[in-house]
């Protein structure tokens, strides 16, 4: 089930967060997910809805309670 701007329940053990900022600094959009398929999912989407506009950066990160870690970023870092 989708968190549109605020994390979940702190008891859930892992959440997924996908960011999408439309330039440095600017504007912020976010939302949460408990089921990482979705959350992968949403992720390409935003992906081909905003990842052709200079500027966008778009991450999903796993949180936990020990902290998190960057799952998919975009635009993919160079080789």
């Amino acid at each position: 089930m989708p968190h549109p701007s605020s994390r979940p329940d702190p008891s859930e053990p892992v959440v997924y967060r996908l960011t999408c900022r439309f330039r440095p600094g600017g504007p912020l959009n976010s939302g949460w997910w408990t089921d990482r398929e979705t959350a992968e999912r949403r992720y390409r989407e935003w992906i081909g809805l905003y990842g052709s506009t200079p500027g966008t950066v778009i991450t999903l990160t796993r949180e936990t309670g020990a902290g998190s870690e960057v799952l998919r970023a975009w635009p993919p870092e160079g080789p």
